[in-house]
């Protein structure tokens, strides 16, 4: 599965670069994640880790639609003797919609699947998917060089049990 997702990511960042080629506007960033899980989620895991990659085109002056992937790993908890795990990894893939308010400040929401692994310390995992969405505020710092830097947090539900309030800082080129 794991491959399947990151053949689809690596499709749409290909297609994206094509899509930059032919037109204003377009931006395509990568950054890092930083997640802390919350809700049911908090009982077994603590902060993630993890990289992403967005890709948003232009539809309206201030409107775009958005493509994102990414992962996250999520450090487990020892709770006892019953209640011991190594980790997480969550790789959502998702869709959406930003919007500029004033002057690189933006609202966005995203809306997509999220796949997830979780590690036991015996060894043992369980793999699955769920219905995922992100919504999210940020700001776009423009630098000297003409490029610009951007900053978001957003709440991330990854599926009915897992959620994170998530950070991420990006590089737009």
């Amino acid at each position: 599965m794991k491959k399947v997702v990151l053949f689809t990511v690596l499709a749409l960042l290909a297609t994206a670069t094509g899509f930059a080629q032919k037109g204003e506007g377009f931006k395509l960033s990568a950054g890092a994640e930083l997640g802390i899980a919350s809700g049911e989620f908090s009982q077994a895991y603590s902060l993630g880790l993890g990289a992403s990659a967005q890709a948003e085109i232009p539809v309206q002056d201030k409107l775009s639609v958005v493509a994102y992937g990414g992962i996250v790993l999520y450090k487990g908890k020892s709770v006892g003797v019953a209640f011991n795990v190594k980790g997480a990894s969550v790789i959502p893939v998702r869709v959406g919609v930003k919007y500029f308010l004033i002057d690189g400040l933006y609202g966005a929401f995203q809306t997509g699947l999220a796949f997830y692994n979780t590690y036991k310390n015996d060894n043992t995992s369980y793999a699955g998917a769920g219905f995922s969405f992100s919504p999210q505020a940020g700001y776009e710092f423009k630098t000297k060089s003409g490029k610009a830097l951007d900053a978001s947090v957003k709440y991330e539900v990854y599926s009915a049990a897992l959620s994170a309030l998530g950070f991420r800082l990006a590089y737009i080129f």
